[in-house]
C-alpha cells in the first residue's frame, strides 16, 4: 500500500505515531511528511515501507 502514497495523504509509522500528512514523494523510496506537536510543523523522511495509509473518518 505505500507505493500508493500521494502527496496530502495521511500517515502512520507501522510502529505508531502521530497523524502524517506525505509532503513529498523522492525517487529514491523515502517520503517527507509533516505533522503537528505541541503546536509546532515537524517534518521528517521516513522510508515509505515504514508507513501505513490511514482512511479517513468523518469529523
Amino acid at each position: 500500500m505505500a507505493d500508493a502514497l500521494k502527496p496530502g495523504d495521511t500517515v502512520k509509522l507501522k510502529s505508531g505515531s502521530s497523524l502524517m500528512t506525505v509532503s513529498e514523494l523522492y525517487p529514491n523510496g523515502k517520503v517527507n511528511c509533516s505533522w503537528f506537536l505541541d503546536g509546532d510543523v515537524k517534518t521528517a523522511v521516513f522510508i515509505k515501507e515504514t508507513l501505513k495509509l490511514q482512511t479517513a473518518t468523518p469529523d
